[in-house]
């Protein structure tokens, strides 16, 4: 609570009891009056009323409700969306903030008018409990999503946008992953003029490594990953605790010969734009590990680099990157260096993940 009067400790004034204790109730007044003019408006979407569970809540009859409209091609991948409304001035103080369960494209959500940033976040599973220590911009910046906790189903969104909202118009506002997905669209070897002529890799398994497995839910993405899973190779404990099994590492159901399958393998992590790669912040990279005439061979690609056709691009969530593969002789002793294009063809394709699912809010 802010304190408003400032009491010295130099001249001492005796004031009758009645002035005194008028004074003080003016004081009291004054100090409520101007504590609900700064504190937001909490909002439940599904009953239109604000929260009275919120202590000190600002009145909300400046507040003006517009219609959301979800336009999505696929409504199920919105399990819940948290939206927040910040003026949009030096202190970005918080002006309301709402929980939507989805049940349909038509919602109904609330802001003042004036510039302001409003924020979605999608699917993160986080109560409104958790979510009430939000009072300003700079707070959104220590919420994190773990990896474990995503399901491709229902992934972790979020968008961020700068309008000026008055009475009229409507302010669209497109959601976008935090995950990218990996896809292996087509899987063949082509082994001819090879002493293993024939063969057949057996044991296949595919999977991420170097995964960033917490990011921030909104902001800059960091540089360098905060906690990394399947650091330069398998690591059975990283793969085991995910919501989601199978996320980030697959098997391939039948041995891998000249005859092109199409196991449509599809594994997410989050972003990965690292420009240079140290110990600290290595490339993801995407692994296919079997087994060529009894002994064990990787096959290591480094995801949108220069090694598949793009110098120093990296990983950006809401892409998926699809790979259709050829694998034309023996891969490398450990899964951690760089497999040679002479040894696969891997023509990359990325498009945007929105293209597959078209998540766009619009009020």
């Amino acid at each position: 609570m802010r304190n408003f009067i400032h009491i010295s400790e130099g001249r001492r004034t005796i004031l009758p009891d009645l002035t005194f204790f008028s004074l003080k109730i003016t004081a009291v007044l004054a100090e409520i009056l101007l504590t609900t003019c700064v504190m937001p408006a909490f909002l439940s979407c599904e009953h239109s009323i604000i929260n009275t569970d919120i202590e000190n809540t600002r009145d909300s009859s400046s507040l003006k409700h517009h219609s959301l409209e979800l336009a999505v091609t696929k409504p199920e991948t919105y399990e819940s969306l948290d939206i927040f409304t910040f003026d949009d001035d030096k202190l970005r103080r918080l002006d309301s903030y709402q929980k939507i369960n989805y049940a349909g494209k038509n919602v109904d959500m609330a802001s003042r008018s004036g510039r302001k940033i409003i924020v979605a976040l999608a699917n993160t599973g986080f109560s409104e409990k958790q979510l009430m220590h939000i009072r300003k911009y700079d707070d959104l910046l220590t919420l994190h999503t773990d990896l474990k906790n995503e399901n491709p189903e229902y992934p972790v969104m979020c968008c961020e946008k700068k309008v000026n909202v008055g009475n009229n118009g409507r302010i669209e506002l497109e959601l976008k992953a935090l995950m990218a997905e990996i896809r292996i669209n087509s899987l063949c070897c082509d082994f001819h003029a090879r002493p293993y002529n024939g063969e057949k890799l057996e044991n296949v398994r595919v999977y991420l490594t170097n995964v960033c497995s917490r990011v921030p839910l909104t902001g800059t993405p960091p540089k360098t990953p905060e906690s990394i899973l399947n650091y330069g190779k398998f690591i059975v404990s990283d793969t085991l605790g995910f919501s989601y099994p199978g996320l980030i590492f697959r098997k391939v159901p039948i041995p891998v010969g000249e005859n092109v399958i199409f196991p449509n393998i599809r594994l997410y992590c989050y972003g990965n734009l690292s420009e240079t790669e140290t110990l600290g912040s290595p490339f993801t990279r995407l692994v296919i590990e079997g087994e060529l005439q009894g002994k064990k061979t990787y096959y290591p690609l480094d995801i949108n680099r220069e090694q598949t056709g793009n110098e120093n691009c990296g990983i950006t969530g809401n892409n998926a990157y699809i790979f259709d593969i050829t694998i034309t002789r023996r891969g490398m002793d450990n899964p951690d260096t760089v497999i040679n294009t002479e040894s696969i063809d891997c023509p990359l394709k990325i498009i945007p993940w929105e293209q597959l699912n078209n998540r766009t809010i619009k009020f």
